[in-house]
């Protein structure tokens, strides 16, 4: 994503419209990185409760039990472009029923670009979690989903488009209703 917070948030909660993201390098200040001068910084991610309607037509609950995403600052001229890789695994819970399902989505940002209006503009290899609110003008259904493949999308609170694709979807909300 997401997604959609950084990656794990940003990919997830950003990418599933729940969310607008911001920057971890932004919200703080270019952090030194743990992983000493490799520029890289972690993403930790919470989990999140999402209610009925808002992507799946019953209230879920996503949370990733597996999240070792980090990112890096690539560019920050004209635009700041950050990379994220790493482990992610996602649970996606039905609350009504408990019904569930884990996901990889340890996909990878290629480039993630952050534009003033608070867009975004990613371009990924999936599997990548990535939701379509249906208050949203998007170009894809509602839902939740997993993308697996080449992507580039437009990420904004107004809504998620898909530019590029070349890969498989799978549809989170069926695999768990």
């Amino acid at each position: 994503m997401r997604l959609i917070r950084a990656l794990a948030t940003t990919a997830l909660l950003t990418a599933v419209g729940v969310a607008a993201a911001v920057s971890p390098a932004t919200a703080a200040g270019q952090p030194e990185s743990p992983y000493g001068d490799s520029g890289w910084f972690p993403t930790p991610s919470e989990p999140a409760e999402i209610p009925g309607g808002a992507l799946c037509a019953f209230p879920i609950r996503i949370a990733e039990p597996i999240d070792g995403v980090r990112g890096r600052v690539v560019a920050t001229e004209p635009e700041l472009q950050e990379e994220y890789v790493g482990p992610l695994t996602v649970e996606v819970t039905n609350l009504d029923t408990g019904a569930s399902t884990t996901v990889n989505a340890s996909g990878h940002g290629h480039i993630v670009t952050y534009h003033a209006d608070g867009s975004q503009t990613w371009d990924w290899s999936g599997p990548v979690a990535v939701g379509f609110r249906p208050d949203r003008a998007n170009n894809h259904a509602p839902g939740l989903y997993l993308l697996t493949g080449r992507y580039t999308a437009e990420l904004a609170p107004w809504g998620r488009t898909i530019t590029s694709a070349q890969g498989t979807e799978k549809d989170l909300c069926a695999m768990i209703a």
